[in-house]
This record gives structure tokens, sequence and C-alpha cells, in this order.
């Protein structure tokens, strides 16, 4: 709902790093000449306890976009357009094989990267402010540590958009987990859980689909 003021000047530093020349190193001495002018008590800046869960994933993302397309008649051979959201969550729960408590955060299933003057966007390639740093890990491995069974995990066909270069591909994994009591998917960083979508003799079927 609302970006921290650090989070603020990060997501300005990461549009510039888009839009300047590759060659320019992206370190402290570049970005000393920019002054980020900020209203506190605004989505951009806000007094606490304001919520900031999820600046990195959605606000930093507005507001590199809003800065990326103030600049786009500068140097339109390096815009790019917007990069996929993501709403992460993550399930706790006993796990029935080894009877321990887990915690498992979703990373799979991420979005597609935004198109650009030169050609297509990166497929699956999540976030704008991760740059696609982030992958999502083998999904045997999530299933073989965790009690969980991906149903599928494959592209969108349909995510890219039209236009003469379309966006990144995106993907879409339906999974259902499979706990010895009650799961409770939460979502990052709110301390909140929201109640188990089913349950039937003390097992829970959490569905996830993100496209």
């Amino acid at each position: 709902m609302n970006s921290s003021y650090p989070n603020t000047i990060s997501a300005v530093h990461m549009a510039l790093a888009y839009l300047i020349d590759p060659r320019t190193p992206k370190n402290e001495g570049t970005f000393r000449p920019v002054t980020v002018k900020a209203r506190q008590g605004s989505v951009v800046w806000p007094f606490p306890p304001a919520p900031v869960t999820l600046a990195t994933n959605h606000c930093a993302q507005e507001i590199a976009e809003a800065v990326i397309k103030a600049l786009a008649k500068s140097c339109p051979e390096r815009v790019l357009a917007g990069w996929s959201r993501r709403f992460r969550i993550a399930i706790s729960g006993v796990n029935p094989r080894t009877k321990r408590p887990f915690i498992w955060h979703l990373f799979h299933a991420r979005g597609g990267g935004g198109a650009r003057a030169a050609g297509d966007g990166w497929e699956t390639a999540g976030e704008g402010q991760a740059a696609g740093g982030i992958k999502f890990g083998s999904v045997e491995v999530a299933e073989t540590r965790f009690p969980l069974f991906f149903e599928r995990h494959e592209f969108r066909p349909d995510s890219p958009g039209d236009g003469r270069f379309r966006g990144g591909v995106g993907s879409r994994s339906p999974s259902r987990s499979r706990p010895r009591r009650k799961a409770a998917p939460i979502p990052p960083a709110t301390g909140s859980a929201i109640p188990p979508t089913a349950s039937s003799a003390g097992r829970t079927a959490s569905r996830t689909a993100i496209g």
C-alpha cells in the first residue's frame, strides 16, 4: 500500500539504472547527483506505522515505471515496458513425512519482463526490482523437501500481450499443499494468517495459481 522512503529512493535509482548507458557503473558515485523530492505522509514516504508490506514487489515497481515513462522520450531505445507483479505467500504446517514443522515460500510461477524497443521481454523474469536475479527452484526438489504437489509448472502462452514486440511469457503453476495438520497461507511480512482453503481429517489442500 505504501513505499518507505528508502524504498522509494531505491526505486528511482533502479529506474535510472535501466535507462543510463549500460557501460556506466551502477554505484554510489553514479547516483550521487540524483535528488529525490517526496512529500512525507504520501504513499511514497508514509508516516509510521503505515503498512509497507510488499513495497519492493509493488510500490517500487510503480515508482520505477513512472520514472521510466517520464524519461521515455530522452532515451527511447532503452525504455522498457512494465514487468509482472506478484503477491507471494508462505505456507506453514507439519510435514507428514518428517513430522517436523515447515515453512515454504512461493518462488515458483514467476511472471514475464517487459518488452523494449529492441525485442521481446524476458520469459519468467519475475519482478522488475529483481531484474531476473530471483529464479524459481526445481519443482522436483520442492516436492521432495515439502508436502507439495505441483499439478503443472509451465509457460502461459496467452500472457505476453500484443505489439511489435511482446512482453516476456509468464508461467502458471497450480499446486497442492498436503501437510499433516491444518496449514496456513501467510502473506509475507504481515504477521497475519489466512484461513486454510479446505480441510479434512486434519489435512489441508491449499491451491495456488499465479501467472
